[in-house]
């Protein structure tokens, strides 16, 4: 009979408790294989170590995201029979009807995914706020881009606006920007604006 294992941090691993519970085929009421009866401290380590590796996935770009869950959909395709199999084992499931059914709608939406991670979309930059345009910018986790306003008087009675930016922390992944009459808010070249004089607030 074989013994399953978790798999954390990229490794197959035995629970801390040492203990297992038999899994039983339906179909035949026999045992097949253990199954590991994991803890706290199990749950902890794979928590630690998915937000270790969470640093540098919340960075990826892209077409970084789409080529992975690319390859995730082309593996479990290329091992499709082997999947039916275990889920028959262990579920009673009809292969055939599993084959045909269940394995094309997974590897569809995983490739449906990998395809919207190119073409992630938010509310659009308009004035959602009377007098104000605002807009969603997506930051990372832990840092935010803050905007420092400057207001710079020239001769045709306009606002030059420059970003200034500062990092700070913070807890959300999203930062929300209010900008007066700007309709390029963000960056480092000067905006300029010649219907108000109205200072820049950045709500966060």
């Amino acid at each position: 009979m074989r013994r399953l294992a978790n798999f954390i941090d990229g490794e197959y691993v035995a629970p801390k408790s040492g203990r297992y519970v038999e899994l039983l085929n339906p179909a035949t009421g026999e045992p097949f294989a253990e199954m590991p009866v994991s803890g706290p401290e199990d749950v902890d380590d794979a928590v630690e170590s998915s937000a270790r590796a969470f640093r540098a996935w919340r960075r990826a770009t892209p077409s970084q995201r789409s080529r992975a869950l690319l390859r995730v959909a082309d593996i479990l395709e290329a091992n499709a029979a082997r999947l039916v199999d275990v889920e028959s084992e262990n579920c009673g499931k009809i292969m055939s009807v599993t084959l045909a059914e269940e394995i094309p709608p997974m590897l569809d939406q995983i490739r449906f995914f990998a395809g919207a991670a190119r073409i992630l979309e938010g509310r659009a930059a308009t004035e959602y706020l009377e007098g104000m345009t605002s807009y969603i910018r997506r930051e990372p986790i832990g840092v935010c881009a803050a905007v420092t306003p400057v207001e710079l008087p020239d001769d045709d009675g306009g606002v030059e606006v420059g970003a200034r930016h500062r990092r700070r922390q913070c807890h959300g992944a999203q930062t929300v920007g209010h900008h007066a009459r700007l309709h390029a808010a963000h960056g480092r070249d000067p905006v300029r604006s010649t219907t108000s004089r109205s200072a820049e607030r950045h709500l966060w």
